[in-house]
């Protein structure tokens, strides 16, 4: 009772890290099936671990074995309360379970009694018919004998959809198709779609992180023109009186060195030339400069 579902969750959780890891196919109809047939494995392990333990309590007690003691009366309240609500959280998705399992049984149903009243006598030429299940609609593909019917395949098609209104039908007038490889087809055609959106994602982001890149070089490569006009325009007010025309080209990076071209117009000590020199560097931001005399 415990282990085929435990092994059956294994299977599951060995295909989710196959999709994830390997094939990166996690999110597909593949790997959901997967995700739900663990999840639901495991659910009925848990549910078959707690029907055992009950089993066993009630078995325990046919016999006459000694209750478990309690301090007092509160004490057992709270341990039967705490049995009853985990026995109705682990009997709550159980009911989902049996709900859906009715559904699709009146579902099969309601299909088969439509084709036979459709079909008539001539039921015999179906030789099968499957229901498909996708996000939005549902479907019903019929396998027809289509040469050996008495009537065209969209009188049949209507007749069907007119008892099942909420289907949509679809006949197939060949008896080679395999109406299970039709639907894993439509499957694999999901997957695939999912890994070419993945794929062009990627390709996407790749594209955005090139144009970034390449944008980021370019203005890298800009001088900031109005930095040194104002780097400029500041060391000639300062120092006027020893400088007859002074231009500052800002570096392209920001490890770089800056150029200071300046002219003199009159003579001029160390200390002068190492106070414009650190004026520029402060003002500019740089930490090498190379000054050049016209």
């Amino acid at each position: 009772a415990l282990m085929p579902p435990l092994c059956v969750t294994g299977f599951g959780l060995a295909n989710l890290i196959k999709d994830g890891l390997i094939t990166e196919s996690f999110g597909t109809v593949t790997s959901l099936n997967n995700l739900e047939i663990t999840l639901n494995s495991f659910y009925l392990f848990f549910l078959n671990a707690s029907l055992v333990a009950a089993a066993t309590y009630v078995v325990v007690r046919m016999v006459n074995f000694p209750y478990r003691g309690f301090t007092n009366e509160s004490e057992r309240r709270k341990t039967n309360l705490f049995v009853l609500a985990f026995s109705v959280l682990i009997v709550i998705p159980s009911v989902f379970i049996l709900v859906g399992v009715f559904q699709e049984t009146n579902e099969k149903n309601e299909v088969k009694v439509a084709l036979e009243q459709s079909f008539g006598q001539e039921i015999n030429y179906v030789d099968d018919w499957k229901i498909i299940d996708s996000d939005t609609t549902k479907s019903v593909l019929v396998k027809v004998y289509g040469p050996s019917i008495s009537k065209s395949l969209d009188y049949y098609k209507g007749e069907i959809s007119s008892r099942i209104p909420d289907f949509d039908v679809e006949i197939l007038t060949t008896s080679d198709v395999d109406l299970d490889r039709v639907e894993s087809g439509l499957s694999e055609v999901t997957r695939l779609d999912s890994l070419v959106q993945k794929i062009i994602s990627k390709e996407q982001a790749k594209e955005s992180q090139l144009v970034e890149a390449l944008r980021s070089q370019l203005s890298s490569l800009s001088r900031d023109t109005s930095l040194e006009a104002t780097v400029s325009k500041e060391v000639l007010a300062v120092y006027g009186d020893y400088l007859k025309s002074c231009f500052y080209v800002h570096p392209v990076a920001l490890d770089s060195t800056g150029l200071l071209i300046i002219e003199w117009q009159k003579p001029f000590s160390q200390a002068v030339k190492n106070r414009v020199e650190l004026m520029v560097k402060a003002k500019a931001g740089v930490s090498n400069l190379v000054v050049a005399r016209q």
